[in-house]
């Protein structure tokens, strides 16, 4: 469907009727609901009835700024003989940061700038917007938007991981063929990001945006995870489903208790365990039955060996750790 509003057009896709009533105002008058999965902000070329896919979807999400270290923005300042700045020069460009392989598409993490002049009767400013984005497009052409938030998604789980807080996607905006600006003659002058809202994400985006102290340092950067890093993690990220899905869940809830990240933990590391297999000396861990098998110290001490860190003196051992871990 088209809603046409004053301040534009916006497409709607894949509608749900969610119910009407009969009765308002004391009058007989039919009130229908209608849900959209999809509202895309602005107008499309071709069929009404055609599904919506998109060449490119950009999208922005908390501590993707600080995450990737990316700025648009450079400037350079001149000042006079007591060290007094006399003029800024600030120069605007995109930078195009890192690219990698994910399946069959194609990821990328890059800044961009806009800005916005405005004016009344007294004052006068103009704000520069400095921000990172995440891109996906596809060699087999235009997909939907599903398509697109899943790879998108690998991304940000990981940055969960990385920052050890909820993360929430903010804005999507897709470029396509079909979503033109044309100019008065109807020539086609170029193909703008349009702004999208999904289902799929409009209560992350309704949350509130944490601040940069409670957003902290991750883990890691982009540059040292690398293009490289990041596609090892989409290759794996399939068969560590079972590991990554239940601790990013624990994580991402606000307001969990304790008790929610310990057993969602647990629950990741017995995944873990599971396919990583043996490990050397874990056997000590195994029960004592008539036909041991492995524990829950066992599943956890196959994590620590995997990760191999060097833990203080006091820790006595990994083993003893390990059954630490599992008893808790």
């Amino acid at each position: 469907m088209l809603l046409l509003a004053p301040e534009g057009t916006i497409s709607l896709f894949n509608i749900a009727w969610s119910g009407h009533s009969e009765t308002w105002g004391g009058r007989r008058s039919s009130i229908g609901s209608l849900r959209p999965t999809l509202a895309v902000l602005g107008d499309r070329d071709g069929a009404l009835a055609d599904p919506l896919v998109m060449g490119e979807m950009h999208s922005r999400l908390d501590g993707l700024n600080e995450w990737s270290r990316l700025s648009a923005v450079s400037s350079d300042s001149e000042a006079d003989e007591e060290g007094r700045i006399q003029s800024v020069t600030m120069l605007l460009g995109r930078h195009d940061g890192i690219t990698w392989r994910q399946g069959d598409a194609t990821m990328a993490i890059r800044a961009g700038w806009s800005r916005s002049p405005e004016q009344d009767g007294y004052d006068r400013k103009t704000t520069v917007d400095d921000n990172a984005h995440i891109e996906s497009t596809f060699d087999s052409g235009p997909m939907p938007f599903w398509e697109h938030l899943l790879e998108q998604r690998k991304v940000a789980n990981l940055m969960v991981f990385l920052f050890g807080r909820p993360l929430s996607f903010r804005e999507h905006k897709l470029r396509d063929d079909l979503f033109a600006s044309r100019m008065n003659g109807g020539r086609i002058c170029t193909h703008p990001l349009t702004e999208i809202i999904s289902q799929h994400t409009y209560r992350e985006r309704r949350t509130a945006v944490p601040s940069k102290k409670d957003l902290g340092r991750p883990i890691a950067h982009m540059t040292q995870i690398g293009a490289d890093g990041l596609a090892t993690w989409s290759e794996n990220y399939r068969t560590w489903a079972r590991f990554i899905l239940p601790s990013v869940n624990g994580l991402s809830r606000t307001g969990r208790f304790v008790e929610d990240v310990i057993i969602s933990t647990s629950m990741s590391m017995e995944a873990a365990g599971g396919i990583l297999g043996e490990r050397v000396g874990e056997r000590v861990t195994w029960g004592r039955g008539r036909t041991p098998r492995p524990t829950t110290a066992t599943y956890v001490y196959r994590c620590l060996d995997a990760l191999d860190v060097r833990w203080p003196e006091r820790i006595r051992d990994r083993v003893g750790l390990s059954q630490a871990i599992a008893k808790n």
